[in-house]
């Protein structure tokens, strides 16, 4: 990414800031199709004399910054957020390819269009292209107007004149980007890159739940399950609907032994996202310690509904039905614990 330092060194300049603090807010009024116009095309916009960009598809049918007053057409800026715009539009879609090749053109057209960066990272990951996911994300972070005026003087200058709204929404969207890049490096295994970046959209937007809860995440692969908990908790308190924390608590709560606390976080998080199998094998497993052994079975039963190549969930049910009497069952349940993790094979003395 080398040939893009420029970017990262040159200021900003005022029609830069108008496009980010403006044309966002004026294209979500569009009322023209992106995709018909432009995404099942190979041609690009004529930033001269487009059809599409001319004032009179807007509700106000003001002129707006950056629009050509003799053409109507927009200026480089607005041009990059249609594309932008039809990428989503493809995204929305489940079109991934065609989302990712309208992005492209995005940043082909503005190389400073952070939302594109960032529309065409999650893309990628969707794609599973971490690495180039990585590469987007961090451009989006590092040509954020926020960023910027962090390390040059002239940018911090303008920065400073933007109104409250639009200094809020960067800062948001800088803290998106963070999220979304710390998530893109612990797919491939850094977490402490992962948990840096996490760490840095909190000191942004501190009620952001979704990065508290993915600090939470992160400790728990680090085996700092006390900490995790604390973490998972504080995004619990910020949005009591993030149904995946409810789950890292209680992954968290188990691994301390505490399965009693950890049956309420399965309940209230399986509510929110049914049909999450290793919720339902480890709920089952709570109950078993608890020796609650019939709600262990039911969970156990649907964990391997849900995913029938489950050994740890074969495990446990072999034990429930040992504690229920049922020998037989209880041995081959065992014997599918083994086929698919052959570690069980020492407890075989328990079921013979």
């Amino acid at each position: 990414m080398e040939q893009d330092r420029p970017l990262r060194e040159a200021p900003l300049t005022e029609d830069m800031l108008k496009a980010y603090s403006i044309c966002r807010l004026k294209l979500e009024k569009l009322e023209g199709n992106y995709i018909e116009t432009y995404g099942k095309t190979e041609q690009d916009i004529s930033l001269e004399a487009s059809e599409w960009a001319r004032n009179t598809v807007f509700d106000d049918k003001e002129p707006l910054p950056g629009i050509d007053p003799r053409t109507g057409a927009y200026g480089a800026d607005y041009a990059s957020m249609g594309f932008y715009s039809a990428g989503m539009d493809y995204s929305d879609r489940g079109e991934h390819k065609k989302a990712a090749a309208n992005f492209t053109k995005a940043i082909g057209i503005n190389p400073r269009n952070i939302y594109a960066y960032h529309a065409r990272g999650i893309t990628r990951i969707s794609l599973g292209e971490y690495q180039p996911a990585l590469e987007d994300f961090t451009n989006a972070v590092e040509l954020n107007p926020v960023m910027l005026a962090r390390n040059n003087g002239q940018s911090r200058a303008l920065v400073e004149t933007l109104d409250t709204d639009t200094r809020c929404r960067l800062e948001q969207t800088l803290a998106e980007n963070l999220v979304n890049r710390g998530a893109a490096f612990q797919k491939t295994g850094n977490y402490d890159g992962a948990l840096a970046d996490f760490r840095e959209a909190v000191d942004y937007t501190p009620d952001f739940a979704e990065a508290w809860s993915n600090i939470g995440w992160i400790y728990f692969l680090l085996d700092e399950y006390e900490v995790s908990i604390a973490h998972s908790t504080k995004a619990i308190e910020l949005n009591p609907s993030l149904s995946k924390t409810y789950f890292h608590r209680a992954f968290a709560l188990v691994r301390i032994d505490k399965f009693k606390e950890a049956i309420p976080d399965f309940d209230t998080g399986l509510a929110m996202q049914p049909g999450y199998a290793n919720a339902h094998s480890l709920r089952g497993i709570c109950y078993l310690a608890l020796k609650d052994f019939q709600p262990a079975l039911t969970d156990l039963d649907e964990a391997l509904r849900l995913n029938p190549d489950d050994g740890q969930a074969y495990y446990h049910r072999a034990l429930t039905y040992y504690q229920l009497g049922e020998r037989d069952k209880a041995f081959a349940d065992y014997k599918e614990a083994v086929r698919y993790d052959s570690s069980y094979k020492s407890a075989k003395v328990l079921f013979e």
